[in-house]
């Protein structure tokens, strides 16, 4: 069974609201030496070199509670399998 902190630590962040996106990342201070904090003209011009998706994916709303977002999870990977 996978836990929630893992799935949680694991998932690959989807920028579907851009807004809170965008507070998040200038609220946050990672703190690792020698590395600047992203900016968010950084990340605009990250999502550029992205390729869309073309196969299944697995979606998940932070904004949405965590029990219903493992459930969506685990239907997701019980699909896969």
């Amino acid at each position: 069974m996978i836990r929630a902190e893992e799935l949680k630590a694991n998932w690959d962040q989807d920028r579907r609201c851009p807004v809170v996106h965008r507070r998040r990342l200038e609220g946050r201070s990672r703190g690792i030496e020698g590395f600047a904090e992203p900016t968010w003209e950084d990340v605009a011009l990250q999502q550029k070199e992205f390729a869309p998706w073309s196969d299944r994916r697995l979606v998940l709303d932070a904004m949405v509670d965590l029990p219903s977002n493992l459930a969506r999870a685990v239907d997701f990977l019980t699909a896969a399998s």
